[in-house]
């Protein structure tokens, strides 16, 4: 087994419905993971709760928050990422902006609850 990157990265984490939570940097934005039981996650229709990555081997699955028209501000994410990564950034949000509704933009607030949202809705599976 190798190591558990998300629980090692881990910027914050707290429990949500019964489940582990917690907030991790990507290489240009932030994710939200929880942990799901072990032997659970392959019973639950993941894709209909709204995740976009897992479960990996931990046990984690997770909201993307970098995808077609969606952005973080990059003074959002300059005490999270790397400083090789804030003019990329500062682009994805500017082509996200320009898209036909604006984009969205992410903020770390809106990731707490997007993430305890999911662990609502993974908590509501596994009973």
């Amino acid at each position: 087994m190798g190591k558990d990157v998300v629980a090692q990265s881990a910027i914050e984490s707290w429990e949500s419905h019964g489940l582990v939570c917690t907030i991790c940097p990507s290489l240009s934005s932030l994710t939200g993971y929880v942990r799901v039981p072990a032997g659970f996650a392959d019973a639950i229709d993941l894709d209909a709760l709204g995740a976009t990555y897992g479960p990996d081997e931990f046990g984690w699955v997770g909201i993307d928050t970098f995808g077609a028209e969606q952005y973080w501000a990059p003074d959002d994410l300059v005490p999270y990422i790397d400083s090789s990564m804030w003019t990329f950034v500062a682009g994805q949000a500017q082509i996200a902006q320009s898209s036909p509704d604006g984009g969205h933009r992410w903020t770390l607030g809106e990731l707490r609850s997007a993430t305890s949202a999911l662990a609502e809705a993974l908590s509501n599976a596994l009973s």
